[in-house]
Protein backbone atom coordinates (compact mmCIF):
# COMPACT_ATOMS: atom_id res chain seq x y z
CA UNK A 1 0.00 0.00 0.00
CA UNK A 2 2.79 2.21 0.66
CA UNK A 3 4.45 1.63 -2.70
CA UNK A 4 1.17 2.61 -4.33
CA UNK A 5 1.10 6.12 -2.24
CA UNK A 6 3.91 6.86 -3.37
CA UNK A 7 3.61 6.64 -7.03
CA UNK A 8 0.05 8.37 -6.86
CA UNK A 9 2.21 11.09 -5.01
CA UNK A 10 4.85 11.33 -8.03
CA UNK A 11 2.20 11.21 -10.36
CA UNK A 12 0.33 14.14 -8.75
CA UNK A 13 3.90 16.12 -8.08
CA UNK A 14 4.18 15.18 -12.18
CA UNK A 15 0.79 16.69 -13.06
CA UNK A 16 1.12 19.99 -10.41
CA UNK A 17 4.54 20.84 -11.16
CA UNK A 18 3.76 24.35 -11.41
CA UNK A 19 5.26 27.01 -8.58
CA UNK A 20 3.23 26.31 -5.19
CA UNK A 21 3.16 30.22 -4.72
CA UNK A 22 0.89 30.55 -7.85
CA UNK A 23 -2.97 30.84 -7.83
CA UNK A 24 -3.74 28.73 -11.04
CA UNK A 25 -6.95 26.98 -11.10
CA UNK A 26 -6.10 23.25 -11.89
CA UNK A 27 -8.18 20.44 -11.28
CA UNK A 28 -6.86 16.73 -11.40
CA UNK A 29 -8.19 12.86 -10.98
CA UNK A 30 -5.82 10.24 -10.38
CA UNK A 31 -5.85 6.52 -10.33
CA UNK A 32 -2.34 4.31 -9.10
CA UNK A 33 -0.98 5.24 -12.75
CA UNK A 34 -2.70 7.53 -14.77
CA UNK A 35 -3.31 11.52 -13.39
CA UNK A 36 -5.65 13.51 -15.52
CA UNK A 37 -5.53 17.36 -14.75
CA UNK A 38 -7.24 21.03 -16.29
CA UNK A 39 -5.05 23.98 -16.03
CA UNK A 40 -6.32 27.35 -16.59
CA UNK A 41 -5.15 30.69 -16.96
CA UNK A 42 -6.99 33.89 -17.12
CA UNK A 43 -6.49 37.73 -16.79
CA UNK A 44 -6.86 37.55 -12.88
CA UNK A 45 -5.04 34.35 -12.40
CA UNK A 46 -2.53 34.15 -15.27
CA UNK A 47 -0.92 30.66 -15.78
CA UNK A 48 2.62 30.92 -14.49
CA UNK A 49 5.64 29.61 -16.41
CA UNK A 50 7.38 26.54 -15.56
CA UNK A 51 10.20 24.41 -17.13
CA UNK A 52 10.78 21.41 -15.67
CA UNK A 53 11.20 17.53 -16.01
CA UNK A 54 10.30 14.22 -14.28
CA UNK A 55 10.21 10.81 -14.97
CA UNK A 56 6.43 10.16 -16.27
CA UNK A 57 5.15 10.54 -19.32
CA UNK A 58 3.50 13.32 -20.17
CA UNK A 59 0.74 13.90 -22.48
CA UNK A 60 -0.49 17.73 -23.14
CA UNK A 61 -3.71 18.24 -24.52
CA UNK A 62 -4.53 22.40 -25.64
CA UNK A 63 -8.20 23.31 -25.17
CA UNK A 64 -7.13 26.97 -26.09
CA UNK A 65 -4.25 27.35 -28.61
CA UNK A 66 -1.04 27.97 -26.20
CA UNK A 67 1.78 30.21 -26.74
CA UNK A 68 5.59 29.09 -26.08
CA UNK A 69 5.30 25.63 -25.14
CA UNK A 70 8.92 23.96 -24.52
CA UNK A 71 10.42 20.95 -24.62
CA UNK A 72 14.18 19.80 -24.61
CA UNK A 73 15.18 23.70 -25.62
CA UNK A 74 12.75 23.84 -28.29
CA UNK A 75 9.42 26.39 -28.54
CA UNK A 76 6.32 24.96 -30.13
CA UNK A 77 2.76 26.07 -30.49
CA UNK A 78 -0.14 24.05 -28.87
CA UNK A 79 -2.59 23.41 -31.09
CA UNK A 80 -6.19 22.60 -30.49
CA UNK A 81 -6.78 19.20 -31.47
CA UNK A 82 -3.07 18.07 -31.36
CA UNK A 83 -1.47 16.04 -28.56
CA UNK A 84 1.86 16.99 -27.80
CA UNK A 85 4.22 13.85 -25.86
CA UNK A 86 6.39 14.12 -23.27
CA UNK A 87 8.64 11.48 -23.16
CA UNK A 88 10.18 10.34 -19.41
CA UNK A 89 12.83 12.65 -18.48
CA UNK A 90 12.59 15.65 -20.72
CA UNK A 91 12.39 18.94 -19.62
CA UNK A 92 9.27 20.65 -20.65
CA UNK A 93 6.87 23.39 -19.56
CA UNK A 94 5.83 26.51 -20.69
CA UNK A 95 8.20 29.49 -21.13
CA UNK A 96 6.14 32.75 -20.21
CA UNK A 97 2.95 32.83 -18.18
CA UNK A 98 0.00 32.80 -20.10
CA UNK A 99 -3.77 34.42 -19.83
CA UNK A 100 -7.01 32.88 -21.69
CA UNK A 101 -5.38 29.51 -21.66
CA UNK A 102 -6.54 26.06 -21.14
CA UNK A 103 -5.18 22.46 -21.38
CA UNK A 104 -5.45 19.47 -20.65
CA UNK A 105 -2.51 17.11 -19.39
CA UNK A 106 -2.31 13.36 -18.97
CA UNK A 107 0.65 11.49 -16.63
CA UNK A 108 1.38 8.23 -16.98
CA UNK A 109 3.78 5.65 -15.17
CA UNK A 110 6.97 5.56 -16.56
CA UNK A 111 7.50 1.90 -14.86
CA UNK A 112 3.78 1.40 -16.16
CA UNK A 113 3.52 2.91 -19.43
CA UNK A 114 7.15 0.96 -20.25
CA UNK A 115 5.35 -2.33 -18.71
CA UNK A 116 2.46 -1.69 -21.29
CA UNK A 117 4.82 -1.12 -24.09
CA UNK A 118 6.48 -4.82 -23.42
CA UNK A 119 3.30 -6.10 -22.76
CA UNK A 120 2.30 -5.48 -26.49
CA UNK A 121 5.82 -6.51 -27.87
CA UNK A 122 6.12 -2.97 -28.93
CA UNK A 123 10.61 -2.65 -28.69
CA UNK A 124 10.60 1.08 -30.71
CA UNK A 125 9.80 4.54 -28.78
CA UNK A 126 5.82 5.16 -29.42
CA UNK A 127 6.41 8.74 -28.52
CA UNK A 128 7.17 10.99 -31.20
CA UNK A 129 10.46 12.73 -30.57
CA UNK A 130 9.08 16.06 -32.66
CA UNK A 131 5.40 18.06 -31.31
Amino acid sequence: MKDEKQKAEKLLNAISYFPSSSSMSFEFYSSRNICVGTFEGTEENPLPACIHSHEEYEFFIPKTPVHYLMRDDNIYFGQVGRIFPVPSGNSHGIKYPQTDVRFDVISVNREYFDELKRSKNCSRLVIDEVF
